[in-house]
């Protein structure tokens, strides 16, 4: 399969670390297609840039990419945003304004942060979704529009659907392809990769054990907060060369560091042996939780051998880990 435009295989699409790669072959495949998909990641992980690489990949390349950022926008304009909006609609509707799904029309809808989508509009946008119908906001007109919809959360939309907060139909019309984003700190290749490309396009030298401290950093702002340390190293290079750099104390997300007072006694739980195949767990702890744990600890980290061992899929594991807070 070849882009439209002739190009090459997008950057968004490249890992070289398995569990990403495998779902970056799997995104490649369905971006040639016109099924809707969703991207879910932490913040940070490159949901965008893939999404950028989906369109580029599609059949609708040559047709438009429109973006809309479900958080960034105050709850009573998103509808507007969305579907346009007719004059006199409302105070400050001085003239017609089509919306993104107009805009985007021949071509791609991103729908970034979508879990923050008030409930009031998610109806609206099911049918959107669905079947590319709408009105403009004061107006009864339908409006038919062709658009290819992909969808992004940083959040697990399914624990969303079952606490009411979501609707399920939205989410099974958005999800008929999910792709999941592994975080930077579960691809040291990928981390690797991007540090000698870095390198190499400054022309800069780092230490070897500043190189060291990078790759060892849990990086919880993933590729964003890696591009930031990555302008700041420049500014601190001396003739080409960087000695060391001040890092954050970054911790996954779900991680917290318990107040001094409230840490349990030191003969709380035992100290495991480095024989152990599992960390220890609170007697608290739900089963599911524990069995979660020494899944991930019985495989080294890897989520997709894990899941396969719990007899789940990667994405179901991805949502139970965020539900116990253990992602």
């Amino acid at each position: 399969m070849k882009m439209n435009r002739g190009e090459g295989l997008p950057d968004a699409f490249r890992s070289a670390d398995p569990d990403c790669h495998h779902q970056m072959v799997f995104a490649r495949r369905a971006a040639g297609s016109d099924i809707r998909m969703l991207l879910l990641g932490e913040s940070g992980t490159g949901k965008t840039r893939l999404a950028r690489g989906i369109h580029e990949w599609s059949p609708r390349a040559a047709g438009p990419f429109v973006e809309v950022n479900c958080a960034a926008i105050p709850d009573e304009l998103l509808e507007s945003e969305l579907f346009g909006h007719v004059r006199g609609a409302f105070s400050g509707a001085v003239s017609d304004r089509e919306g993104r799904f107009e805009s985007a029309h021949g071509g791609t809808l991103f729908l970034d942060e979508i879990g923050e989508l008030p409930l009031r509009l998610q109806a609206k946008l099911l049918r959107a979704v669905q079947d590319g119908q709408f009105e403009r906001v004061g107006e009864n007109t339908t409006r038919q529009v062709d658009v290819r919809i992909l969808s992004a959360s940083n959040q697990d939309l399914q624990a969303r659907v079952d606490a009411g907060q979501f609707r399920a139909d939205l989410f099974y019309r958005l999800a008929v392809a999910t792709v999941e984003l592994p975080p930077l700190r579960t691809r040291p290749r990928d981390l690797a990769a991007t540090l000698d490309r870095f390198i190499e396009e400054h022309a800069l030298k780092l230490a070897p054990a500043l190189r060291r401290k990078l790759e060892a950093h849990p990086w919880p702002g993933n590729f964003r907060e890696l591009e930031n340390v990555f302008a700041c190293l420049q500014l601190h290079a001396v003739n080409g060369h960087v000695e060391d750099f001040p890092l954050p104390e970054g911790r996954p997300p779900g991680t917290v560091s318990p107040p001094a007072e409230a840490a349990a006694p030191a003969t709380a739980f035992p100290e495991a042996s480095p024989t152990d195949a599992a960390p220890q767990v609170s007697p608290r702890e739900s089963e599911e939780a524990r069995r979660l744990r020494q899944a991930l600890a019985a495989h080294n980290g890897n989520r997709s051998r894990a899941a396969r061992s719990l007899g789940i899929d990667r994405t179901t594991l991805w949502r139970k880990l965020h539900r116990y807070n253990l992602a």
